[in-house]
C-alpha cells in the first residue's frame, strides 16, 4: 500500500478525531500541489488504505458512503489508554519494599 504509512502517522496519535478525505489525501503527498488526474490517483490509493483499515477494524466511518464522510482512528484494545490507571494498583499486587534487597 502506497499511502499507508503516511495514512497510520497522521491518524494514530489522534484517536477519535475526524478526518476528512482532502485532509488524508493533502497529507499523503505532504502539501503538494497536484494536478486533477494526480490528486485522483492519490486518492485512490488513500482509499484503498482507509477501507483495509475499515475491514480490520481500526478505521471507523462516520456518514456512511457519502462524499461528506469522515474517518477515524478507533485503536485497538491493547492501544486505547481506558484500562492505563488500572494497572498495577490492585491491593497487596507487590509486595512492600520490593525495590530493597534485605540480607
Amino acid at each position: 500500500m502506497k499511502y499507508a504509512s503516511e495514512i497510520l502517522h497522521l491518524m494514530r496519535p489522534y484517536p477519535g478525531r475526524q478526518f476528512r478525505m482532502a485532509q488524508l489525501v493533502r497529507d499523503a503527498v505532504g502539501g503538494r500541489e497536484l494536478t486533477a488526474r494526480q490528486s485522483e490517483a492519490v486518492r485512490k490509493g488513500v482509499r484503498r488504505v482507509l477501507e483495509h483499515l475499515i475491514e480490520s477494524g481500526q478505521v471507523e466511518r462516520v456518514g456512511g458512503e457519502t462524499r461528506s464522510a469522515t474517518y477515524v482512528w478507533r485503536g485497538l484494545g491493547h492501544e486505547d489508554s481506558q484500562n492505563a490507571g488500572l494497572l498495577g494498583h490492585s491491593t497487596g499486587q507487590y509486595p512492600q519494599h520490593n525495590c530493597a534487597y534485605r540480607f
